[in-house]
């Protein structure tokens, strides 16, 4: 199993902890599949990082349609389907929060929020999103 990091993972663009609580901040991340090398069957792109004390507010997920067998989960280190359950990508989709644990969670240490490859790899050159809110806690 092998970690992909998006852009907005590799430039280190995360929030900063010592923001004022209560602050609602954003962040958004694009991921493309490249045409060989990418991520297979159980791997995860890391997509958004933030930092330790957000709190969740939103996050959505959205791909195009792909291999129809192809799942994924949205969530992270310690838990990989936290935000969202499944994904399936028989169609195109935008999927948000469906798991009740991620509804304002807590990030305890700066961490990231993953997408990650159940039953299939994705398809080359396909684009995946995240946008993730969170305020200050």
């Amino acid at each position: 199993m092998a970690d992909v990091k998006a852009a907005a993972v590799l430039a280190g663009n995360i929030g900063v902890s010592n923001t004022p609580r209560g602050v609602v901040l954003g962040a958004t991340a694009e991921y493309t599949v490249p045409s060989s090398g990418g991520p297979g069957i159980g791997d995860k792109v890391e997509m958004v990082p933030v930092p330790k004390g957000a709190r969740i507010l939103s996050v959505v997920t959205s791909g195009p349609a792909g291999t129809a067998t192809m799942t994924a989960t949205v969530g992270d280190d310690d838990d990989p389907d936290r935000f969202t359950k499944t994904i399936t990508a028989s169609a195109a989709f935008t999927k948000g929060i469906d798991n009740e644990v991620g509804v304002g969670f807590k990030f305890t240490a700066d961490d990231t929020i993953d997408l990650t490859f159940l039953v299939a790899a994705p398809t080359a050159t396909h684009v995946y999103r995240v946008a993730v809110t969170y305020f200050m806690d």
